[in-house]
Formats: C-alpha cells, sequence, structure tokens
C-alpha cells in the first residue's frame, strides 16, 4: 500500500480486494456501482451473506396473507453479473472484522473461515420480528423461507382477532393486509395499537389521516397513545385470549404482530479495537468510525446497519451504496477528496430525499414525496413496478 492521507486513501496498484458483508439492497447495489469502475480500478469483490437467498422485504407482509407471492419475491442469491470483474459468493457469518497498523484487513466467519480484504463494507441490514423478516445472520435456503411463509399464513388463518402493535408503515400495512385480504364473512377483527398520537407519526399528518380512514373503513380498531404490556415478546404478550394494555385495558387476540422498528443486525458482530454501536457509528463518508470518533479509513457501513441520517428503506440504502461506492473508489485508487452525505449524493441537499410508499392491501397505497402525500391506485401501482425492477435486477 501506498498511503497518501490517513483519512483520505490508500491507493493500491494490484487488483483490490473488496469485501461487502451482506447482500440485500445496500450490499447488491454497491457491487453493481463498483463493477461499473472496473476499467479505472481492478478489483476482486467477495459477498458475504448469511442466507442463500434474495428477498424484496417490502412484499414479506403480502407473502403472510398470501404465501405464493413468496416465490416470486424470494429468488436464490447470486452474486451480480460482471462480465470483467471477479465476483465471488460466500454463503456464512461475519462475526468480526480486524484492521491492523498497515491497514490490511480480515473477516472472521462463524465457522473459522478467514477472508482478507484492503476494503470492507458492512452492510448487514436489519432484523425484524419473525416471520416479517428472516434473521439476517442465520443461514437459510429459499425452500426454508418459503416454508416460514406458509407456516405463519396456517396460523394467521386459523386467528379470528389479530392484534398489531405499532403505528408506523409496517405496522399500518400488516393491518391492512390482514383487513384488506379477508373480508365479508371472513373477516378477522384487527386491531392496531400505537404509543404515538397518531398513525405514521414520521410522515406528514395528512398520510396518518388517509391510513386511518382506510383502515377503519375495512374494520380495523385503531387505538393511539397506549402500549401493550410485553409486547416485545409477540405471542408471549397474550395472557387468557388477550393482551392487557398499560391502562388496564385487554384487547382479546389470538396472535400479536409486533411492528416496532427494526434493530441493525450487530449484536453478534465485532470489530477489533472498536466498540460497536447499534446502529454502526458511520462518518458523513460513510467510514466507520473508531473509539476515537476518527474514521477507519478502508471499512465502511451502509444501509440498515449504519448511523447515517435519513429513513431506513431501500432508497436510502442504495444512496448509501453509491457513497461507498464512490468512495472506496477514491480510497484504493484515485485518493481524491471523499464524497460526503448527504450533499454530494443528492445534488447538493442537507437531507436525503423522503420519498415512501406505504401499500394499503393490493389497490391502494399512500405516497410521500418530500412534503407531498397522496393516495390512491397510482402509488400502489409504483410499488408494484419497483418489485418487479428489484427482483428482475437481482436475477442478472
Amino acid at each position: 500500500h501506498i498511503m497518501s492521507d490517513a483519512t483520505t486513501s490508500l491507493v493500491k496498484v494490484a487488483p483490490s480486494r473488496i469485501l461487502v458483508i451482506g447482500g440485500g439492497f445496500a450490499g447488491r447495489k454497491l457491487i453493481r456501482l463498483l463493477q461499473a469502475c472496473y476499467t479505472v480500478m481492478p478489483m476482486d469483490i467477495t459477498l458475504v451473506d448469511a442466507k442463500s437467498f434474495f428477498e424484496f422485504t417490502p412484499s414479506a407482509l403480502r407473502c403472510i396473507v398470501q404465501p405464493a407471492n413468496a416465490r416470486t419475491c424470494v429468488i436464490p442469491q447470486q452474486v451480480p453479473a460482471g462480465s470483467k470483474t471477479k465476483c465471488k459468493l460466500v454463503t456464512g457469518t461475519v462475526v468480526s472484522v480486524g484492521i491492523n497498523e498497515a491497514f490490511e484487513g480480515e473477516a472472521t466467519l462463524g465457522d473459522g473461515r478467514v477472508i482478507p480484504f484492503d476494503a470492507a463494507v458492512l452492510a448487514m441490514g436489519s432484523n425484524y420480528a419473525a416471520p416479517i423478516k428472516p434473521d439476517m445472520t442465520t443461514r437459510a435456503s429459499v425452500a426454508e423461507r418459503i416454508a416460514q411463509y406458509e407456516h405463519a399464513h396456517a396460523h394467521l388463518s386459523n386467528a379470528h382477532d389479530v392484534v398489531v402493535v405499532g403505528g408506523g408503515t409496517v405496522g399500518v400495512e400488516m393491518a391492512a393486509e390482514v383487513a384488506g385480504h379477508w373480508t365479508g364473512r371472513q373477516a378477522k377483527r384487527v386491531t392496531l395499537i400505537t404509543a404515538s398520537e397518531r398513525l405514521l407519526n414520521r410522515m406528514p399528518a395528512r398520510a396518518s389521516r388517509l391510513a386511518t380512514a382506510w383502515l377503519e373503513k375495512y374494520g380495523v380498531c385503531v387505538i393511539t397513545n397506549a402500549r401493550v404490556r410485553d409486547a416485545a415478546g409477540g405471542g408471549r404478550a397474550i395472557r387468557d385470549g388477550a393482551v392487557t394494555l398499560d391502562d388496564g385495558r385487554r384487547i382479546k387476540a389470538d396472535i400479536v404482530y409486533t411492528c416496532l422498528g427494526a434493530p441493525p443486525c450487530t449484536s453478534n458482530f465485532t470489530i477489533r479495537g472498536v466498540t460497536v454501536g447499534s446502529p454502526i457509528a458511520v462518518a458523513d463518508t460513510g467510514q466507520v468510525l473508531d473509539d476515537k470518533h476518527k474514521p477507519i479509513p478502508n471499512l465502511f457501513a451502509a444501509g440498515d446497519v449504519c448511523s447515517s441520517a435519513g429513513e431506513k428503506n431501500a432508497l436510502n440504502a442504495d444512496l448509501n451504496a453509491a457513497l461507498c461506492a464512490r468512495n472506496v473508489q477514491r480510497t484504493l485508487f484515485n485518493g481524491g477528496a471523499l464524497a460526503r452525505w448527504p450533499a454530494d449524493i443528492c445534488h447538493g441537499s442537507r437531507k436525503s430525499p423522503d420519498v415512501v410508499v406505504v401499500s394499503l392491501y393490493k389497490w391502494c397505497a399512500i405516497m410521500q414525496v418530500n412534503s407531498i402525500v397522496f393516495s390512491g391506485l397510482l402509488p400502489a401501482l409504483m410499488k408494484v413496478v419497483i418489485e418487479f425492477m428489484q427482483i428482475r435486477t437481482a436475477k442478472e
């Protein structure tokens, strides 16, 4: 290595060994962007992922009520095609990363395998209560994930009283999927409980009004300013066929879905010499910060696992990946000034764009584009198109 700047560049002449940990939105986008740089930056890329599948996670809730949908949005994991770049897939869980004083790095897998690297990007994603999202650190196959959906569907089908805890995007979508799928004589009694004053409290108030109106039209009971005792335990919150609120009220429940956020996948992961937070602290360059709050030149993080500002969704995962790809290239190859989040990625803006689509079953959705909020068939169709494009890209 020729070190031109301890915080910026580790210019390397030989093909660079780049390690990407996590094969979700951020990890796969990063690889494609790096592959586009091959003509100016020879590289060998290794993608490590605990799962042997890629999943379009925004469709997970639809798969619970319609498990057949999983056969299109859960596909075998494969490295993005690149005619010149050497790129290989390793199935396993990275448990630790270490970088020595010469900035030579290595990642250790749970089974003892060691992968050396010149630069690494942490993109392990986040976890959510099963079955909404698979454990991102546990090995699983396409068949196992589909079987998980089928089991979840059978459990839900046999339930009459459904309680959803959490009034964010996932909670609203979960309640809408159940209420929209089982109607008429088969309708289930759905209760959506949130500790906030309104649903979708991180979106404009109009989004909350639209969501509440749709849910109540389909018979969902929306309870605000309330907490469920032992909600984090999911089904364990049910006592004698009901959940209990903090104020003592009891709500009948055969099944409980806990939708209270997605913690980053950092619980069993270490960086030697660094205290790993949840999320992992990063500089505005995407570089991981050490315990002295100094960026580690050749270690980056993107997507749900990192602390960068903005909603944790597929769009910002892609934007994080763009930042890391640009700075990996500059760190290992040309030594230029590193890009900064978000201005250098979002055309000078001080924040990443607020683009959110909340599905209300199949034929309606709420869409936010910064301060503009609208609903109806159009945003629902846009989400279908996004899913189609993401899955098609993942198959290439």
